[in-house]
């Protein structure tokens, strides 16, 4: 027996609400008299801090422990995997150390980001052939292409699929049959960086319609306007944040359009038929954040989230037809968007080809032809030519 401290060490630091002590008698008896306990403790809030081993883009970090302390994050390699999460893949696998502090405590967390790839980042695609829909019950789905199994609800009277399109042309004033599709919740979860895709022809650009609003309410989504053209996001019943193109659609022509937006430079960009018609930082919020006022439980293609609000006569849902929608989780860079963009007027996947090859010649069935001919459309070097 002694009345000296004796020290009990665990073997690495566990969270815990009490310390019970278990005695079990003394060499002396079968009793134990303590005079005094000391129990060494610090925060161990960061033990409950946990992260994905792996990204493949942009990461949300807690910003707080469950207790409510802030958390301060730092990167072993901000070029790759920043601090506040942003994510630059490339082309091959990296790993990243970052550290979370809280205090004086400190705790590292390894992450791979894993190389560059697109179908890794796909979180939709919609290309709306004909064999694309199926029925569950009584509701029509339209199928979706990432393989995550987000499949559109076919909405309204108006909602009809046929020749490879989305056909939404008997849309007007009447939201009650107007035709859209129901993207399911959870889209927008983590969704930081994106590059949002459309193809579609207006039939007409009246009212403000929208080609795409996700979110939750007319007060909280991001959204793209197809007249005058802009991409728009709205917090909170705050105000909406809008980056105006300078050009504009036009009706009863195919229209390929990107939007695009960069988490590390909060850089929103419009691309239209392959020209930049918007870039800016009007756009500062993120599209995850709206999930913190609600879920995102309207996603909308071809309708606004203005339709059940006193404002439905000046916000008009879309009225034209869609090709394809997709929605990446990572900003597509001009190389891509033109590949994906051959790659859905053709339907011929590109394939990275020697540069012994990308002078080859296939006609749009994939035959292999000696010559372009004088005028058509072939494919050189894996992309459409028109003459």
């Amino acid at each position: 027996m002694t009345n000296e401290l004796e020290r009990y060490r665990l073997p690495e630091a566990v969270a815990a609400r009490y310390v019970r002590i278990v005695c079990n008698g003394t060499s002396a008896g079968d009793w134990n008299s303590i005079t005094e306990v000391r129990v060494r403790v610090r925060d161990t809030s960061l033990d409950l801090v946990t992260l994905p081993a792996e990204t493949f883009s942009d990461m949300v970090l807690p910003a707080a422990t469950a207790d409510g302390n802030t958390i301060v994050w730092t990167s072993s390699d901000s070029s790759v995997l920043s601090g506040n999460g942003a994510a630059t893949p490339g082309t091959d696998d990296q790993t990243v150390t970052l550290t979370a502090t809280v205090g004086t405590e400190s705790r590292n967390f390894d992450v791979i980001v894993r190389a560059r790839s697109l179908a890794d980042n796909l979180r939709l695609a919609y290309a709306f052939d004909d064999g694309d829909v199926f029925t569950e019950g009584s509701q029509s789905y339209i199928a979706d292409h990432s393989g995550n199994g987000r499949h559109g609800r076919l909405m309204g009277a108006g909602s009809t699929v046929h020749d490879g399109v989305l056909d939404l042309t008997s849309n007007g004033s009447d939201f009650a049959q107007n035709g859209y599709v129901l993207a399911p919740a959870g889209l927008l979860d983590s969704l930081r960086s994106y590059t949002i895709v459309v193809v579609a022809t207006p039939s007409n650009l009246n009212k403000q319609p929208r080609l795409y609003d996700f979110g939750s309410a007319s007060a909280n989504s991001i959204f793209l306007r197809a007249s005058t053209l802009a991409a728009g996001l709205k917090y909170n019943g705050g105000t909406t944040a809008l980056q105006d193109a300078t050009t504009a659609l036009t009706t009863g022509e195919r229209q390929e359009i990107a939007v695009t937006y960069d988490a590390r430079t909060r850089v929103t960009t419009v691309i239209v038929n392959g020209q930049q018609a918007a870039t800016g930082t009007t756009i500062q919020r993120e599209a995850y954040e709206l999930l913190g006022i609600a879920a995102d439980t309207r996603n909308y293609v071809g309708r606004t989230q203005w339709w059940n609000t006193s404002s439905k006569a000046d916000n008009l849902d879309f009225c034209g037809t869609y090709d394809e929608v997709r929605v990446y989780s990572i900003v597509l860079t001009d190389d891509e968007l033109s590949t994906l963009f051959n790659k859905i007027a053709t339907g011929i996947d590109v394939a990275t080809t020697p540069a012994a090859r990308r002078h080859d010649l296939y006609d749009l069935s994939g035959r292999r032809i000696d010559a372009a001919r004088q005028h058509g459309v072939y494919i050189l070097g894996g992309r459409k030519v028109v003459k």
